[in-house]
């Protein structure tokens, strides 16, 4: 159905990439688009929420997709995942194994609420 993207709240500094029923990769890539004029030209570090809660499993090709995903995105990025499954779970678990590197990037939250907390700890926001 759809990737729609949001500030978190008024301050800016945290997007939200809410994930919508069954969803595909180009409207992900849409959707990251979009976060990325959003941020403008703002070169900082720029947290964003992935809210899997409400969408469906992931879509086919995950592995060359996710991998995608991985090499495209700033170094200095911080994505927090939330409502995830046990099969997202265990691809994140994977791609971490094979990119070194991307482990700086992705953390695990429960809620919205849980991710904005972790993502202000982390970032002193």
């Amino acid at each position: 159905m759809a990737v729609n993207v949001r500030w978190l709240d008024d301050t800016k500094t945290i997007i939200v990439l809410e994930y919508i029923g069954a969803w595909t990769w180009s409207e992900l890539f849409q959707a990251r688009a979009t976060a990325a004029e959003m941020r403008g030209s703002w070169d900082g570090k720029l947290p964003s929420i992935q809210d899997l809660t409400n969408g469906q499993l992931l879509p086919k090709d995950i592995f060359s997709n996710a991998h995608r995903v991985t090499a495209t995105m700033p170094e200095n990025s911080l994505i927090v995942l939330v409502g995830t499954n046990a099969l997202a779970r265990a691809v994140l678990e994977t791609l971490r194994r094979l990119d070194r590197g991307g482990q700086q990037h992705y953390r695990i939250a429960a809620t919205v609420d849980e991710a904005a907390a972790l993502i202000k700890a982390e970032l002193n926001l």
